[in-house]
């Protein structure tokens, strides 16, 4: 119950994410997008919950923009928002899987999202981190 009441309440967060990270990307460089997406008033303690907020982007992704981009990238776009809200330091990170040649087949790109005690193991090769 705890959740679908977090939920009801947090939506509107992810949908102001989402937008924000749809204005920013469509307009300026990566690096300074994503520095503006981290730029944001802290949520009130009991809002400050990066897992389940993390969680609930999951659920809205692909009704919400910015369009054109795949999941993982929209994702991390929106949790640099979602998770700096949180007191958190996220970074973005994009890679492709070690190994892979664009001249022998095609890249497969992924972005992922790290913040301190929410960082996991990635197993593709970073190439930017912002």
């Amino acid at each position: 119950m705890k959740k679908v009441l977090f939920a009801l309440i947090a939506w509107p967060l992810v949908v102001r994410a989402s937008v924000r990270a749809a204005w920013w990307v469509r307009r300026l460089p990566l690096d300074e997008a994503t520095t503006r997406l981290r730029v944001v008033p802290d949520l009130p303690g009991w809002l400050r919950r990066p897992r389940w907020l993390a969680a609930l982007a999951d659920r809205l992704l692909p009704f919400l923009p910015p369009y054109g981009y795949g999941p993982c990238f929209k994702r991390s776009l929106w949790l640099l928002d979602l998770w700096a809200r949180c007191g958190l330091e996220p970074k973005i990170h994009l890679g492709m899987y070690p190994g892979q040649s664009p001249s022998t087949q095609p890249r497969e790109l992924h972005a992922w999202i790290t913040a301190g005690p929410l960082s996991t193991p990635s197993d593709h090769e970073e190439i930017w981190c912002g």
